[in-house]
């Protein structure tokens, strides 16, 4: 799940989109992308021919809000 600072008002089903950066592609053809509002890296599927540095795009829908800590979370 992600967390992100709610800049606006979001609902539970939005679609929302980040974007991080390919810190290290993985062995197994994963990469490993540092998101800003995510502390931990986090694993994902790349597109093809991605290489550290590359920024990717994640997209998801809101699954939870918690509006007094003023973040939303997301499914990929």
């Amino acid at each position: 799940m992600l967390g992100y600072s709610v800049p606006r008002e979001f609902e539970i089903g939005d679609e929302v989109a980040l974007t991080g950066t390919v810190v290290t592609v993985l062995p197994s053809g994963r990469a490993r992308v540092s998101i800003p509002s995510y502390d931990p890296p986090y694993a994902v599927d790349p597109p093809p021919k991605t290489r550290a540095g590359d920024k990717v795009v994640l997209v998801g829908d809101i699954t939870r809000i918690d509006r007094e800590a003023n973040k939303v979370d997301g499914a990929d």
